[in-house]
């Protein structure tokens, strides 16, 4: 059931910030009084035994210190309850029982979803800047959605009314998926299969971008390569597919973009050994015919893979006039797999060189970046992160790529809300250079839009 609701503010506050700190001040007085009176009462009883009166002020101390940890972890909490409220306009449940989603931008104020609930594909349209939603419309009416967990629907939307989708169908053996809308996403009339190919393995993680002339083009993995194809006609008929990689990492998502002067931009995590060791580096494939061939890939970076499962962590692109954005995250750090970091790369269309920029302060467990750049050039990207005590979705913003804002914590597990752990989180911008973020965690599928943010 697809269910929209707002929780922009929490049901129950029963205390503001000042009455906890007071209230845990005052627990903390008891507690130290308490235990004063505990050791003066057995340093009367056992006046004879030094020993017992050492392990007694150890245990006081031990006490002081952990009682300063609760305090710190009650002011922590009662931070991040009010996270939603500081940081978003509105926030609203989209679905609470979405397995995968994707979001998209259409005019100014205007959003889409994707939502897949068990073996269908279901696309939300909003135009009040995510206030509300019309009710979802079944986008897979030829072809069930039966790809593997990790493997997300895509969505893309331009400003002329039309809406693309595709999803992957078949697990062993599947194909790519299409449908279009031409009416804002009311009805889906166009379907039809992109690997045009008979099923073949290792098929899925799609993703569709429409360019400059508002002509869809879409990626996916097929047999251990990337495969792309455009269309020519807005989204009614397809060119037959070229291929960007033929051997990258086979469960990881590209990233698609159009550019300036006919440019396909796909990011992407390729696999190779680099002195002997397994490698997944970030690559760029630029075709400047409108997808139809692409020539030397370039390297992004080629940072060691220590972690021992396939990168589901792809990377996100974006461009703007000339410029090229890349976002990803690392294969973790040496000696300690579990620690990763969130990378930025900036560049030119016509330049092969990459400066590449660290945006997480802590190492800690970072991954799933997402990035937007607003009609002015701004850029706004997020992660998934996971602190000591708390899961949180990080935030920072720039004008120019290369100063950015300080991380910080938009959404978190600690908020009082039982949320757990928010994952995948996904950044967009429309027209009027709103910010929406969505994400999903224990209580369902979110959106939300974004107050507008100090970007140095």
């Amino acid at each position: 059931m697809i269910l929209n609701k707002m929780f922009g503010y929490y049901k129950y506050i029963f205390t503001t910030k000042q009455i906890i700190r007071s209230v845990i001040i005052f627990a903390v007085l008891c507690s130290i009084l308490l235990t004063i009176a505990c050791n003066n009462t057995e340093t009367k009883t056992n006046t004879t035994n030094p020993v017992t009166d050492s392990s007694s002020t150890k245990s006081s101390t031990d006490i002081d210190k952990a009682l300063s940890t609760d305090i710190d972890k009650a002011l922590s909490a009662d931070i991040d309850k009010a996270l939603i409220e500081n940081n978003f306009e509105h926030v609203i449940t989209l679905s609470e029982t979405a397995a995968s989603f994707d979001i998209t931008a259409g005019q100014s104020n205007e959003i889409y979803a994707a939502l897949k609930e068990e073996y269908d594909l279901f696309v939300l349209h909003s135009t009040d800047g995510g206030l509300s939603f019309d009710s979802p419309i079944k986008s897979n009416n030829n072809a069930l959605i039966t790809g593997l967990i990790s493997d997300r629907p895509a969505i893309a939307a331009s400003d002329n009314g039309s809406v693309a989708v595709t999803w992957t169908s078949g697990k062993d053996f599947a194909r790519i998926w299409y449908s279009l809308s031409q009416d804002y996403g009311k009805t889906f009339d166009r379907s039809f299969v992109l690997s045009y190919r008979d099923p073949k393995p290792l098929t899925g993680f799609s993703e569709i971008s429409f360019d400059n002339n508002k002509n869809p083009v879409a990626s996916w993995v097929q047999e251990g390569g990337i495969r792309v194809s455009q269309s020519f006609d807005g989204g009614e008929t397809f060119s037959i597919e070229s291929g960007v990689d033929s051997e990258v990492s086979a469960c990881t998502k590209s990233s698609i973009a159009s550019a300036e002067n006919d440019h396909i931009l796909v990011a992407y995590r390729d696999r190779e050994l680099l002195d002997n060791k397994p490698i997944r580096p970030i690559k760029l494939g630029v075709s400047t015919d409108f997808g139809q061939v692409f020539g030397t890939r370039q390297f992004v970076s080629n940072n060691h893979w220590d972690i021992e499962t396939c990168p589901n962590s792809f990377p996100s692109i974006q461009s703007y006039k000339d410029n090229v954005y890349i976002t990803w995250m690392d294969g973790g750090v040496q000696d300690n797999p579990s620690l990763t970091n969130i990378w930025f790369a900036k560049a030119t269309l016509n330049s092969q060189y990459f400066s590449n920029i660290q945006l997480n302060q802590i190492t800690l467990q970072h991954s799933r970046p997402s990035i937007t750049v607003s009609s002015n050039g701004d850029l706004h990207i997020i992660w998934a992160s996971r602190e000591s005590d708390k899961a949180v979705i990080k935030y920072v913003s720039s004008k120019d790529g290369i100063t950015f804002s300080n991380p910080t914590n938009i959404v978190s597990s600690n908020d009082g809300s039982n949320r757990r752990t928010p994952s995948h989180p996904t950044i967009i911008s429309d027209k009027a250079d709103n910010i929406y973020v969505a994400w999903s965690d224990a209580l369902g599928t979110h959106i939300g839009q974004l107050k507008k943010q100090v970007t140095p």
